[in-house]
């Protein structure tokens, strides 16, 4: 590393920006923000994963199911 030829370019960190191929950038939080302003309380976790469900079409599922 101390030699006048030393490429420290060569162990730089490389970017990587791997975009997720199913949900666009700020669409998880807008829908999680969405659920909880329509929500009429605080709630658990486990209720708001079942408001996230519903949401999403699948309604069937109780909490017991969790």
């Amino acid at each position: 590393m101390l030699e006048p030829g030393f490429n420290a370019r060569a162990i730089s960190i490389k970017r990587r920006n791997n975009p997720n191929p199913l949900f666009k950038r700020g669409h998880v939080i807008r829908g999680a923000l969405g659920i909880a302003n329509k929500l009429a309380r605080a709630t658990m976790s486990a209720h708001f994963f079942l408001a996230a469900l519903a949401a999403t079409g699948n309604e069937g599922v109780k909490l017991e199911d969790i």
